[in-house]
């Protein structure tokens, strides 16, 4: 059985069979320039190109049908008492290690024994054809053995080469498990953070629901404003409930599937500014620009940036004027969201729930996250406090910048 080598090509057989013939064409001369002998090296270089060239598809048949040749040529050599150059045995020398780095280790071994009975058999050829003085015998059994060396050099290349190859299928299948690994970790991680969300906040997020229903169903006893707002805060608290269950599918799902629901963009800002005034905040919305086409990531990210602005004005400075605007130019969208008009009246409580002394605020878990999407777009993210307003600006890029390294690699 041969195995195709990378990196060998049909064509090197008779160009290593060119190679190896022509040494001994070039030598013949100082050796015995006897019209016999260029005889005999012509028919042996002939028949050795034919045979030799066809090592690296039948390394075995070349091999012996190579070394068969140059007996038959040396016994004829030995019996008309002709002297060759001993590199008419180079063809053979690259025929053995040819077999030894191509062949399996059976066709190894049954390529010596060959070869050896040849060789057994030459000898015995010689002794019965030969004048004493042209008979071989030791001598071609050391050479022969010598020979034999290169087929255990092509032998140990292969066996090299095998070792490297298991090696990096090793080291392949030691890769894979451990990506398995990192993925059932991460897996289980996963499903761990989810099943934390499940039981801390949506189990809030379904109570306050139930409140704001209960207190929805007493709205004769209340006042018409606060009826609104319990119906606000219902609703409310279904779409957290809806966006959370998404979430925590998503965490479980062992294949990232893009989330089933429909996603938010910035087409849905209106209805964001809507509850926020619904909620009693002054809200002022503004769009600038021709609109352009905005990628789907870009687009929630722009929503939730509006999300953000809104959910911290509310939280950190309520009853502060907000205003939104929304920004056109070129291939960009600039968010802008302004809390307390600058030099204007601005409502902050001495100590607000989530901040309890003077200086400027840490960015909460929102902002971070806020920044972290912001990045994947390509966008910038910008936090100022200005006299009596704090600012939040976010730009993005019409086209989602996955998208620009992809047409960028085409």
């Amino acid at each position: 059985m041969v195995r195709a080598t990378p990196g060998l090509r049909t064509w090197h057989g008779p160009a290593l069979a060119l190679a190896s013939v022509l040494p001994a064409l070039l030598d013949q001369g100082s050796v015995d320039a006897d019209r016999r002998a260029w005889v005999l090296i012509s028919i042996w270089a002939a028949v050795s190109l034919v045979t030799a060239a066809a090592m690296i598809l039948r390394p075995v048949v070349a091999t012996i049908a190579t070394f068969a040749a140059v007996g038959a040529v040396e016994l004829t050599a030995s019996a008309t008492e002709v002297e060759l150059s001993f590199l008419d045995l180079a063809p053979v020398v690259v025929c053995l290690f040819t077999t030894g780095a191509l062949a399996s280790r059976r066709a190894v071994l049954w390529t010596a024994g060959v070869i050896g009975a040849v060789t057994v058999a030459g000898v015995i050829v010689n002794r019965l054809t030969a004048d004493p003085q042209w008979q071989g015998g030791t001598d071609v059994l050391a050479g022969v053995l010598s020979m034999a060396m290169a087929l255990l050099a092509g032998s140990t290349l292969k066996a090299q080469r095998d070792q490297a190859e298991v090696s990096s299928q090793l080291y392949d299948l030691e890769r894979q498990r451990r990506l398995l690994a990192e993925r059932e970790a991460s897996a289980r991680e996963r499903a761990r953070i989810a099943r934390e969300m499940h039981d801390l906040v949506a189990h809030s997020v379904t109570l306050l629901v139930v409140n704001a229903e209960t207190m929805r169903a007493r709205s004769a006893e209340l006042p018409g404003w606060a009826a609104t707002q319990a119906d606000a805060m219902a609703a409310a608290g279904r779409r957290a409930s809806e966006e959370m269950r998404e979430m925590l599918s998503v965490l479980r799902a062992e294949d990232d599937p893009l989330p089933t629901s429909p996603v938010r963009q910035l087409d849905d800002v209106d209805t964001l500014v809507e509850e926020a005034r619904a909620a009693g905040m002054r809200v002022a919305y503004d769009q600038r620009g021709p609109k352009a086409q905005l990628g789907l990531p870009a687009s929630l990210c722009a929503y939730r940036a509006v999300q953000e602005g809104l959910s911290n004005a509310r939280r950190h400075r309520p009853g502060s004027p907000v205003s939104v605007e929304v920004g056109w130019q070129d291939d960009v969208v600039e968010i802008e969201i302004r809390t307390g008009a600058a030099g204007g009246p601005d409502v902050v409580p001495a100590v607000t729930p989530d901040r309890t002394s003077a200086g400027p605020r840490p960015e909460g878990l929102g902002l971070v996250g806020l920044r972290e999407r912001v990045a994947e777009t390509g966008g910038t993210v910008e936090v100022a406090e200005t006299a009596g307003a704090h600012v939040l600006r976010v730009c993005l890029p019409a086209q989602d910048a996955r998208d620009r390294v992809r047409d960028a690699s085409r």
